[in-house]
């Protein structure tokens, strides 16, 4: 575990999420793998006590739909834009002495199911 690095992020900061990589890559030297599901009810943003993301769409408030979003959907986006830019800009320059070496990296993105198979009471969360 010594490779192991624990930074917290609010994912619906891009500024935090660029912040992250940057450190990541610059203490690790690369990044080769980023699973990126923001999956969250924007709680971690949240100042009310409606934690979860149900209910009917008209009973939705608009900024608490938009915390879901710039966690869940945003945030994605950014997590997916700063991977690839490590891994281009970092590990695509990483090559051994012999010229090979492993250029680019993974990412894997997971989202909610309901984005296919929408249920009741989660308009905004099938959404993204």
């Amino acid at each position: 575990l010594q490779d192991l690095l624990l930074l917290p992020c609010n994912l619906a900061s891009s500024t935090q999420i660029s912040y992250i990589f940057k450190e990541v890559a610059s203490k690790l030297g690369r990044i080769d793998v980023v699973f990126n599901s923001g999956d969250g009810d924007g709680s971690a943003v949240s100042d009310t006590d409606d934690t979860l993301m149900e209910g009917e769409i008209e009973s939705t408030s608009e900024s608490r739909a938009r915390e879901i979003f710039d966690t869940n959907f945003w945030g994605m986006c950014t997590v997916s834009r700063e991977a690839v830019k490590v891994f281009r800009n970092v590990n695509g320059g990483s090559r051994g002495s012999s010229g090979e070496g492993r250029v680019g990296g993974r990412l894997l993105n997971l989202s909610a199911v309901e984005g296919v198979v929408p249920r009741a009471g989660k308009a905004y969360w099938s959404a993204w």
